[in-house]
């Protein structure tokens, strides 16, 4: 059984975990038969986990074109990815290669189990509750068994008749990082190009920092150009 609040948040599943927000309607906590998690954000990013005592127990990374590397339990992963944005191997602080990973177009896990938060669209910031099996896409959950949403189209019927549609049916070529638009994108020579619903493109490209080893994926920074519908640089 599924609870809501009155602003259609999720605050259980069943009794398998309850959370709370905050002002801002990100997720603040959640309670599992582990214990209880909080997060800490950079904008709408998780980049710190707390226990219950406040001590640190997960940090995560991101750069310019996404998800970097995760530290928990002393030891740190970082990520390799696909053509999608999932995650396809985990490696260690050697590159030697920890597990390595597939998923449908909506989501599911094929073969070996993930227990990492950051799988499916892992490179955007999806965050898994294994758990659950859902994934918090920063305000709205989705259900990769089912590929839709669990809570209604904030905007209702502006983002189309189906109020629980994922990016259109679209898996392949769209992203939802944030659970209220449709995102399309595509990596092209290195540049993550994503395509927003108005048409204005995002070029986003990990760069080498000066003196740092260009295969080196904790030693990146990034350029971000905000091109118009006609090909002027905004920014």
């Amino acid at each position: 059984m599924l609870t809501f609040d009155p602003e259609n948040r999720m605050t259980a599943y069943g009794s398998v975990m309850t959370a709370g927000y905050n002002g801002d309607g990100l997720r603040a906590w959640k309670q599992t038969s582990s214990g209880r998690t909080y997060f800490l954000y950079d904008g709408v990013v998780p980049v710190v986990e707390l226990d219950a005592a406040g001590l640190i127990i997960s940090t995560n990374t991101f750069g310019a074109a996404g998800l970097i590397s995760r530290r928990s339990d002393g030891r740190s992963a970082f990520y390799t990815f696909d053509s999608e944005g999932n995650v396809s191997q985990r490696l260690d602080d050697r590159g030697d290669a920890l597990s390595t990973h597939l998923f449908n177009a909506h989501g599911e896990v094929l073969g070996d189990s993930l227990n990492d938060p950051f799988g499916y669209k892992g490179q955007f910031g999806y965050y898994s509750d294994n758990e659950t099996g859902l994934q918090l896409l920063t305000h709205r959950y989705y259900d990769p068994s089912r590929g839709r949403f669990l809570t209604r189209d904030p905007i209702s019927y502006g983002g189309g008749i189906n109020l629980y549609s994922y990016v259109a049916n679209n898996a392949i070529n769209s992203i939802d990082p944030f659970g209220l638009t449709r995102l399309k994108f595509y990596i092209s020579t290195g540049t993550l190009v994503v395509i927003t619903n108005e048409g204005y493109r995002y070029y986003i490209r990990a760069t080498s920092g000066k003196g740092d080893a260009t295969n080196d994926p904790r030693r990146t920074r990034g350029s971000i150009h905000r091109i118009d519908t006609g090909g002027s640089v905004l920014h």
